[in-house]
């Protein structure tokens, strides 16, 4: 193995190093020997294109100033049409009551035929 130096991890450390480093110029196809023929056979049965990524740019968007005076007309109206809503719901609720009324008396009536018969 390579000497190298090793800082004050220890020797142990360096020879760990070396051994990976070893790995990936196999890997790479560097390194001396027959490792780097087998590899190379290896490469041609399996080969991959690798596709290129392309950076988006981000746009900035502007910001549009609102207009004020549509914004007071549209409070005036809505300000109308809630009025004319609370009366209608008023008379709306007194029929609902007189409904409830009816139908209660009605299972009443059905519940005395059925205890006589």
């Amino acid at each position: 193995m390579r000497k190298r130096w090793a800082g004050w991890w220890g020797v142990e450390a360096t020879e760990r190093e070396i051994g990976r480093q070893e790995v990936r110029e196999i890997e790479r196809g560097t390194h001396a020997g027959k490792e780097k023929k087998k590899r190379k056979e290896k490469k041609k049965k399996t080969k991959k294109k690798k596709k290129k990524k392309k950076k988006k740019k981000k746009k900035k968007k502007k910001k549009k100033k609102k207009k004020k005076k549509k914004k007071k007309k549209k409070k005036k109206k809505k300000k109308k049409k809630k009025k004319k809503k609370k009366k209608k719901k008023k008379k709306k609720k007194k029929k609902k009551k007189k409904k409830k009324k009816k139908k209660k008396k009605k299972k009443k009536k059905e519940a005395t035929v059925t205890a006589e018969a």
